[in-house]
């Protein structure tokens, strides 16, 4: 099946009809990512490409910000990760792994614009009175808005993981790290 071949049913947002994920869709992903990736390291402030400004409506329903969708997203593709795992699955099956590496691409771009994000928004200053970093870390964490109390599911996910993955799980171990600071501020 095509990946963009709608079933039949209700879709996710009470349409008729619901689109699968496929190997396209997560490429795709992981492009997109890719690209905020590169954004983010050319702009001097992290809101011009996350869309922070705000929260817009559309017909009376607040838009979740890009941020809010990395989250969103980052703590699906962990999921994902968890439950099929890297290997393949029992069956040690060619589309699983390629699936999982997909994913996995996905992860590592979702947590380094994470991490990004906090470092750039909320830096850690030995010199930095603590009530101005409370302060600093607290408006960081309401950026994320409803997606907050993923944060700390996505840390536990991703430190596992990184912590599983040996010397290549350290970029996930150092992202899971940089948004540890902010779960004192999550819900």
């Amino acid at each position: 099946m095509d990946v963009c071949t709608p079933v039949e049913g209700v879709g996710a947002g009470g349409g008729d009809v619901e689109y699968q994920d496929g190997p396209e869709r997560q490429a795709c992903r992981a492009a997109a990512l890719e690209l905020f990736c590169r954004c983010l390291a050319t702009v001097p402030r992290p809101d011009a490409v996350l869309n922070l400004r705000g929260a817009p409506t559309v017909q009376d329903e607040v838009v979740d910000t890009v941020l809010q969708r990395v989250v969103l997203l980052c703590h699906h593709e962990l999921l994902c990760l968890g439950i099929h795992g890297d290997d393949g699955g029992p069956w040690r099956d060619a589309a699983l792994r390629e699936c999982a590496a997909r994913r996995s691409r996905s992860v590592d771009l979702s947590l380094s614009i994470l991490s990004s994000f906090v470092w750039q928004t909320a830096p850690w200053a030995p010199d930095v009175p603590q009530v101005e970093a409370d302060a600093t870390q607290a408006e960081t964490c309401a950026a994320l808005g409803r997606m907050r109390p993923l944060l700390a599911s996505i840390v536990d996910m991703a430190s596992r993981r990184g912590a599983a993955s040996g010397p290549g799980g350290s970029r996930a171990l150092a992202a899971a790290s940089a948004l540890r600071v902010l779960l004192a501020k999550a819900d």
